[in-house]
């Protein structure tokens, strides 16, 4: 039997307290970038949360960011925060960062697990 393991990260939330406030017309379109490629997307307003279940490999280390425009037409993007995560947060359970910027105020939910697999055929 030949068991794999490999640490990965969860995002299970984005919490909306707040949207960017010029143009925002109180939602935001959101996004969610691994090392610099967009992994999700959607929609978001003052108190609502959205649950992307997103599950990336962690190789190491890697970096989680996120971005926000107003739904309005023409808008662009604005990086809000970022946080760097690496093999050592294995174990820490669910984390939360807020990010406050530009009049947007987010929390981005993410746990670092080790994945055990079995790679049995």
């Amino acid at each position: 039997m030949t068991m794999s393991h490999a640490n990965e990260v969860r995002i299970p939330f984005v919490f909306c307290s707040s949207p960017q406030a010029p143009g925002s017309q109180g939602v935001d379109r959101v996004k969610i970038l691994w090392d610099g490629e967009e992994i999700w997307q959607g929609e978001a307003g003052t108190g609502e949360t959205n649950t992307p279940e997103v599950t990336r490999p962690l190789l190491g280390s890697g970096t989680l960011a996120l971005a926000v425009r107003p739904a309005a037409e023409g808008s662009v993007w604005d990086v809000i925060g970022s946080v760097t995560l690496s093999d050592a947060d294995v174990g820490a359970g669910i984390q939360t960062a807020r990010f406050v910027k530009s009049g947007a105020d987010y929390e981005l939910s993410y746990e670092v697990a080790m994945d055990v697999t079995d790679d049995r055929p």
